[in-house]
């Protein structure tokens, strides 16, 4: 009977995904897979959590920032610098900026962000390094797209026909989540969409090249 009982529950929360009319719900019902982001919007907006005084405003006359900020491709922006140097504050200046202006919103600007965490997601299986680094994207996609829907939750239809054909798997189905997340933000109001990526130096060369790919391909 056991067998079947799992079986059961896992056909269960299948169909449970598959019904949720929302974004709202699926997160409320404890279905995402992930945990939402550690910060999010509000405290990066948040004057308080910002460094003081005009700290990090140098960044925005810079030659190389102003080149990728008008640029019509995507583009990286690469803050560079070691343990303790302030990269993390000068990322919350920069999201603050196209966010609020620091006092007034912008439309059309999205901002998602994803924070590295020092060891890999895993879930308990041995697995290769391969598949490692394909979870390592799935975590950063699935944080991404997770960080669009809570600002945008008319958005969440493009990704029910996965949730359909996959359930659960596609939490981790790093083709499937990239896929989605290009979709999404293609279909984003007309504006600018910015990934903030922080941590990226704790990721493995191949997982840092390949993260790299991902994002300037969507």
């Amino acid at each position: 009977m056991q067998p079947f009982i799992a079986c059961l529950c896992s056909q269960l929360r299948l169909w449970l995904i598959i019904f949720l009319a929302t974004f709202q719900e699926l997160v409320s019902r404890d279905c995402w897979g992930v945990p939402p982001p550690e910060i999010c919007l509000d405290y990066l907006c948040d004057p308080y959590s910002l460094p003081g005084d005009r700290t990090g405003e140098w960044i925005f006359k810079d030659d190389r920032y102003r080149k990728w900020q008008e640029s019509e491709e995507s583009e990286v922006l690469w803050l560079c610098g070691g343990p303790g140097t302030g990269k993390t504050m000068l990322a919350k200046r920069v999201s603050a900026k196209f966010l609020k202006g620091l006092s007034d919103p912008q439309r059309g600007v999205k901002l998602v962000f994803h924070f590295v965490t020092p060891e890999p997601f895993t879930t308990g299986i041995s697995v290769d390094e391969a598949e490692l680094s394909q979870l390592g994207l799935a975590r950063i996609a699935c944080d991404l797209l997770y960080g669009i829907l809570q600002q945008d939750g008319s958005l969440f239809d493009g990704c029910k026909t996965e949730l359909e054909n996959q359930g659960d798997k596609f939490f981790t189905n790093s083709h499937s989540l990239w896929n989605v997340l290009g979709e999404t933000i293609q279909d984003c109001p007309p504006g600018d969409v910015y990934i903030l990526i922080d941590g990226i130096d704790g990721l493995k060369e191949s997982l840092c090249e390949g993260l790299i790919g991902r994002v300037l391909r969507l």
